[in-house]
Order: C-alpha cells, then sequence, then structure tokens
C-alpha cells in the first residue's frame, strides 16, 4: 500500500514544484478594423471579440514564400482545432498595392478551402487596397511595424499578446502561448 501511495506522490509533488510560465505580456492593442471575408461577409475587430485570433500576411499566389506561409497557416489551424469557435485565422495580403489586393473573394475562398477543412477557422480577408492598409495599420499600430512574415496572437479582448516568425520554435511558442491565453480569466 505504501509503494502505490509512493506511486501516485512523485507525479504529484513534481507538477507541484513545477513553475508555470508566464502569461505572454500584452503588448499593444488592435485599433478597430473591418474587411471582408472569402464568403463576402464582414469581419473585422468587432466580430472577433471573444475570440483568440491569429493573424498572417499572406504573400500573393505566385510569390515564393506563398506556399510555406500556407503551410503555416495550415498548421497553425490543424494545432489550435481542439479551441473549436474560440479560435479563428485570418490571413491578408501582404501588399495591398497591385495585384494581391485585387484577389478576388472566389480565388480567396478556393484557397481556404483547399487548404483548411473548416473555412470557419480561416477567414482570409481583402478588400479595397486603402482598407487592407488600415487593417494593416490597426494592427501593426502599437507595434511600430513588422515584416510581412509575421504571426500575431490576440485575446479575447482584441490585446496584441505575441509576435512571431514562421518558423518552427517560433510556432510552437504561438501555440504554448495560444494555450496559455485561452485559459486565461
Amino acid at each position: 500500500m505504501t509503494f502505490v501511495g509512493v506511486l501516485f506522490a512523485l507525479p504529484l509533488g513534481r507538477s507541484f514544484a513545477q513553475k508555470l510560465p508566464d502569461a505572454p505580456p500584452l503588448l499593444g492593442e488592435v485599433a478597430p478594423f473591418s474587411l471582408h471575408d472569402q464568403y463576402g461577409h464582414v469581419l473585422g475587430s468587432d466580430q472577433l471579440k471573444n475570440h483568440i485570433w491569429v493573424a498572417a500576411f499572406l504573400p500573393p499566389e505566385g510569390a515564393p514564400n506563398h506556399a510555406a506561409a500556407v503551410e503555416t497557416v495550415r498548421n497553425v489551424i490543424h494545432r489550435t482545432k481542439n479551441l473549436g469557435a474560440m479560435f479563428h485565422m485570418i490571413t491578408l495580403p501582404t501588399d495591398a498595392v497591385g495585384e494581391s489586393a485585387g484577389v478576388s473573394e472566389a480565388d480567396r475562398r478556393t484557397l481556404v478551402e483547399k487548404y483548411c477543412s473548416s473555412s470557419e477557422l480561416w477567414s482570409y480577408l481583402g478588400g479595397t487596397p486603402e482598407e487592407i492598409d488600415r487593417a494593416t495599420h490597426a494592427m501593426l499600430a502599437s507595434l511600430g511595424s513588422g515584416p510581412p512574415d509575421q504571426l500575431i496572437l490576440v485575446d479575447v479582448r482584441g490585446g496584441i499578446r505575441g509576435v512571431y516568425t514562421p518558423d518552427k520554435p517560433s510556432v510552437d511558442r504561438l501555440m504554448q502561448d495560444t494555450g496559455y491565453v485561452a485559459n486565461l480569466p
């Protein structure tokens, strides 16, 4: 009987002795924005309230880093699917000037449906070049600026909780922070 007690006490003691990582710091706030998703529905900061979301900037389809960016988005969506409706992935074109701003709803819908089993988890946003610039500025203004390949983690109140690069260690950290933010009160 003592042996069984020791078997249960060791893992319990180890878990009590471990220190949890610190919560991701609040880096800024996302200013209000509004764009249209691949189905023409309005999606912006108001609709994303009460959701944890990650914003990614997607290069045009012919760009050399397009496939890697799409794979990063797919990886994030796959790894957060257990959060269900609490999580949402959004992507914006990286360049609001020129052809990437002109990505049609049909092309955005095709891309999302090709790479994601649930379009409820991923919205590829679009609009006029001015609207995309305003939305990008709304996300990056409190951060200063950032390269277009960054992923931005936003909590349920619109607070920016982290900025990540698409490399594996950084995406792993994004997943850890997403789980932590999902359990914040």
